[in-house]
């Protein structure tokens, strides 16, 4: 499991570096300017506390634990994705939350595979 996440590591940060070699990519200049709005922020923080609530509440294997995982960081990066094209458009950020997308949810395929 740690090589899968660790390759998914790998492969998110070399995929960075081609995306911003290729397309004019904004940086970020601090923290918050990864979220659209405060609202967007607020909407990702109840994600996480519902996702934690249910992980709280039911008993997984390690396997189903890292899978899940993976998907919620997924749908995470896919809410941000949409929002970066709808409203930010022109910073050319929703390429790179795209490719964290299909990362998460390649390592998560790969997670219930093996």
């Amino acid at each position: 499991m740690i090589a899968i996440l660790g390759g998914a590591f790998i492969a998110a940060v070399v995929g960075e570096i081609v995306i911003r070699q290729r397309v004019d990519v904004a940086k970020n200049k601090s923290y918050k300017d990864q979220y659209i709005n405060k609202r967007h922020m607020m909407f990702e923080f109840l994600l996480i506390m519902m996702y934690l609530m249910i992980l709280s509440t039911s008993t997984f294997t390690e396997k189903t634990l890292y899978a899940f995982l993976l998907l919620f960081m997924s749908v995470m990066f896919l809410i941000r994705a949409f929002l970066d094209f709808a409203f930010r458009k022109a910073e050319n950020r929703h390429y790179i939350t795209a490719m964290y997308v299909v990362i998460c949810l390649a390592a998560s395929v790969i997670v219930l595979a093996v």
